[in-house]
């Protein structure tokens, strides 16, 4: 998301107080940014800057569903404003609604045509929508105008190859092949753990797959450390598999098993391909949501046929999702003979849910916890409740994009995105831990002092 400082005019805040909303959105203080924007709105309900920054912020803090009506206010109130209209354009897409998404990028490619980013990510949306011929175009022109422009190389290489590999499927067809080959959503790749089937219509897992032969290595890498021998594991969040099939093989040299938790259907049944893929045996596979107790939540499920990021899907307890999943404490998915030495969690803010469904296990077994945080307005409340369990807390925050990655590319379509995770430690742990930050103020976030 970008926010830059408009011009004044009248019945219009001052330029301190923009500077100073602006200044708080760069330092990464999201929370008081919020509030700042916030208080712009009210103040001034017909300057556009205002909804403008609110819809950033909260765009900024994973808010998304939040940030789409500031941003719909800023697109009315500052028509000429090329960032409202391709801000907007991006919750659109991040939401899945690709119609108006393209829409979004298109008035924004109207106010200026040489707009590199948008062009991508029309690209990428009329790829979602089939047209395939006009995303290339798209793809092209972006890289014409910025051959640098993060991602549309890759993204028009991942084009090129769907439309060869349905060129074939259409041959074979007429040749009196399957006929719904060319339906298929999916690609099979050889990749670094093992080979595995992923949608190219994912934007950050299928995509990683397909170009660099792996997804999150860097991550992978410091999660092997933490398997220790003798032990079971645990991972709630499992997505498609990418660090399953390597903590399920690690764990099958050992002896021993692991349960793998996903509560999107469509992802699961990806999943649990990926596990036969390679041979698999000793994982326990759940179609489920982990919580404090048991009933039901809901999520707003992506169109998987479109472009989508499955990994950034998160539960609800308010009941506003398209789709219902059955909500277990993970007490009680926890086979009763699992000597669990390791928990990963990522659950996109729901970290917390799922340890408090956890406490007997957590409490019998005492294991590692490797778990995301990146939600900076519940980060305290995680971080106490973990030292509360007696765990002492690291940082971790490995980057995306693996330089060594198994397909030896060079193109990094992640730029500067990485993952914010903590490792925790039982307390009576005497391991040493080396080169990660300790977490000694739980109102402290990396998120909260980055430029």
């Amino acid at each position: 998301m970008t926010m830059e400082n408009p011009l004044q005019h009248q019945a219009s805040p001052s330029l301190q107080e923009i500077d100073a909303l602006v200044a708080l959105f760069s330092q990464g203080r999201l929370a008081e940014a919020a509030d700042s924007a916030r208080a712009m709105t009210v103040r001034f309900p017909q300057y556009g800057f205002g909804w403008k920054a609110l819809g950033a912020v909260y765009k900024q803090m994973g808010r998304s569903d939040d940030a789409l009506v500031p941003m719909q206010k800023a697109a009315l109130l500052t028509p000429g404003d090329v960032e409202v209209h391709y801000n907007l354009g991006v919750g659109l897409q991040d939401m899945g609604r690709l119609e108006e998404a393209e829409a979004s990028y298109r008035q924004a490619l109207n106010i200026d045509p040489d707009y590199a980013d948008a062009h991508n990510n029309l690209g990428a949306v009329l790829h979602g929508l089939g047209r395939l011929e006009a995303a290339a175009a798209s793809f092209r022109r972006a890289l014409q105008i910025n051959p640098a422009c993060m991602g549309a190389q890759a993204n028009l290489d991942a084009l090129q190859q769907e439309t060869a590999q349905r060129a074939a499927a259409g041959g074979m067809q007429q040749a009196g092949g399957p006929s719904s080959a060319s339906d298929n959503p999916y690609r099979l790749v050889d990749a670094r753990h093992g080979r595995f089937l992923v949608s190219p219509h994912d934007v950050y897992l299928g995509r990683a797959v397909i170009l660099y032969g792996e997804y999150g290595e860097i991550e992978w890498q410091f999660l092997e450390q933490l398997m220790q021998d003798g032990k079971d594991a645990v991972e709630v969040g499992a997505n498609i598999g990418t660090h399953t099939v390597s903590m399920a093989r690690k764990l099958a040299r050992m002896g021993r098993r692991l349960l793998a938790v996903e509560p999107q259907p469509v992802v699961f049944q990806n999943m649990c391909a990926n596990l036969a893929l390679n041979g698999l045996l000793n994982v326990v596979a759940e179609n489920a949501a982990c919580s404090d107790a048991p009933g039901w939540l809901t999520f707003e499920a992506p169109d998987y046929s479109r472009e989508n990021n499955s990994g950034g899907v998160f539960m609800r307890e308010d009941g506003g999702g398209s789709q219902r999943i059955r909500s277990v404490p993970l007490d009680q998915l926890v086979p009763g003979d699992f000597d669990v030495g390791l928990i990963k969690i990522d659950v996109e803010g729901f970290e917390q849910k799922v340890l408090e469904g956890a406490t007997g296990t957590i409490a019998r077994c005492r294991p590692a916890i490797y778990l995301e945080n990146d939600r900076v307005e519940r980060s305290k409340a995680l971080i106490e409740w973990l030292w509360a369990a007696g765990y002492k807390l690291w940082w971790h925050i490995p980057p995306l994009f693996n330089p060594g990655n198994f397909a030896g590319k060079s193109e990094n379509i992640y730029g500067n995105v990485a993952s914010f995770n903590m490792l925790a430690l039982p307390n009576e742990t005497a391991i040493a831990v080396q080169g990660l930050t300790p977490v000694e103020d739980a109102g402290a976030h990396p998120l909260l002092r980055r430029h």
